[in-house]
């Protein structure tokens, strides 16, 4: 029996606070700068989730990218436009996109053929060691109810099985939290309408996968 779950994710930060933190970090703070990614760990995490994708899900951490993130944000942070605060999440999304290329360069290189290797967590493998679990209803035995972190992994992995335009308008609203205008100036659609409509497809199309493996749209991750 499927159900429709949710999870809280933190209230929104301060806009003034991350400003704050911000200039403190780009002076050379070092904590302050921990604080303010600590801020947007879970979404880069998640992000990079979507963007390694089964085929790569057992052979790229995206706890490890979130640390490779956090290590070159840290190196160029100074050439970041603090005016451009509110889009400081993007700009962490894009580095993280980065350290996951060179990643699979990295594994392109070594002649690693990852088509070869099956995602331990696939919803396809059927194994009954994986996340993939019916949502029990009220009367589900513990055994049958999925954690609120393995309903994210279990949203974010379905999305990740989604085509590319698809996965990035939903990152884009989802994740980075933009608005439909500057969403369709980044994926090139001739105006916000058409955004919204290619992100209406996509959830449609991501709630079909969550429902053929028996599970109801579970809540995207609420921006912080």
């Amino acid at each position: 029996m499927s159900t429709h779950t949710s999870f809280r994710g933190d209230e929104p930060a301060s806009q003034r606070d991350v400003e704050a933190l911000l200039s403190r970090a780009q002076s050379g703070d070092h904590a302050a700068f921990n604080e303010l990614f600590d801020r947007y760990r879970e979404r880069i995490i998640r992000s990079a989730r979507v963007r390694i994708g089964p085929k790569l899900a057992n052979k790229v951490d995206p706890e490890d990218i979130a640390q490779e993130t956090l290590r070159v944000a840290w190196e160029h942070l100074r050439s970041f436009d603090a005016r451009n605060a509110p889009r400081l999440i993007d700009w962490l999304a894009n580095i993280a996109r980065n350290c996951i290329r060179d990643e699979v360069k990295r594994w392109s290189s070594e002649k690693r053929d990852v088509d070869l290797e099956v995602s331990m967590r696939s919803p396809r493998q059927g194994d009954a060691a994986s996340t993939w679990l019916p949502i029990a209803g009220g009367s589900g035995t513990p055994s049958q109810i999925v954690s609120a972190e393995q309903q994210k992994e279990i949203y974010d992995e379905c999305l990740s099985e989604l085509r590319e335009h698809y996965q990035d308008v939903i990152l884009l609203k989802q994740y980075a939290d933009m608005s439909w205008d500057e969403i369709a100036q980044r994926i090139g659609s001739p105006n916000a309408k058409a955004a919204v409509q290619l992100h209406s497809r996509a959830m449609a199309a991501l709630e079909a996968l969550l429902k053929a493996n028996g599970f109801d749209l579970i809540p995207p991750p609420r921006p912080s």
